[in-house]
């Protein structure tokens, strides 16, 4: 039965033609060199089979054996993979429950994959959001260009989407389109001028390719004004912000205090 192809064993596959040569350890890329080398880091040269070939080993062993690729990618003057997810799910362990964990891991394990994960949480208040999101930018910020897009709404909205639109080169249009809102209009250009900032901060935010992490309570406000459908319907922040996620073509995770309608 063939052997699976974990990520240990790509990363060293990938890392394999710039290692070229002997040493006093043996022939450089070889798996006995390998265990050499990390017996004279401190580790188990045991345990190097394993975590390759089969991903099995513990998170000592493992952080220890993606240091020792990293180091060769550096000296062979290529950029380190990023860490296996394991890896991090390990340091997340003690702060998330099992719910929570299958979840950062499903999130992280796709990305590593080079699939674009999309994933809606909800639950109400002391449900562990707060930290699943705060341990997943921490582990994508360690990525190579997976630092996240962080959005945390409620209350007065204006207030976190005007400085995240100037993040995203779109601050003037936003501006504009806030102050275009009025209590004084029909409802349905309500909801269409807050749509439009809306799809304006999801073109932002596809051009950069990067995830997003968004938390969002479960009632809002623009400008002092309710939260409006593109038929002028008053919503809910999970209702409002539906068609926002179906329009990004980015990885995230949103986490919502009440579920959207669909």
């Amino acid at each position: 039965m063939p052997e699976a192809n974990t990520p240990w064993l790509r990363y060293l596959e990938n890392l394999r033609p710039h290692l070229k040569g002997r040493d006093h350890r043996g022939k450089r890329g070889s798996l006995r060199w390998l265990e050499a080398l990390m017996a004279e880091r401190g580790g188990k040269a045991g345990t190097v089979r394993n975590i390759l070939y089969k991903d099995l080993g513990s998170p000592e062993e493992k952080e220890r054996l993606y240091r020792v690729i990293a180091d060769l990618y550096q000296e062979a003057g290529l950029p380190p993979p990023p860490p296996p997810a394991e890896l991090f799910l390990e340091s997340a362990r003690k702060t998330l429950g099992r719910d929570k964990r299958r979840i950062f891991r499903r999130f992280l394990k796709e990305l590593e994959a080079g699939g674009r994960p999309q994933m809606v949480v909800v639950g109400g208040p002391a449900t562990g959001k707060g930290v699943l999101l705060s341990a997943l930018s921490r582990a994508l910020s360690a990525l190579p260009e997976k630092e996240p897009h962080l959005l945390n709404l409620g209350g007065e909205l204006a207030q976190a989407l005007v400085p995240l639109a100037e993040g995203l080169g779109i601050g003037e249009e936003v501006r504009s389109l806030l102050a275009q809102l009025s209590p004084t209009q029909p409802y349905i250009l309500q909801g269409a001028l807050q749509q439009e900032i809306l799809s304006l901060l999801a073109r932002g935010f596809n051009r950069t390719g990067r995830p997003l992490l968004l938390r969002a309570e479960a009632e809002g406000t623009l400008e002092g004004l309710p939260l409006r459908g593109p038929d002028g319907g008053q919503k809910g922040l999970s209702a409002w912000l539906e068609p926002f996620l179906k329009s990004l073509t980015i990885p995230y995770l949103a986490a919502l205090s009440e579920p959207p309608p669909t």
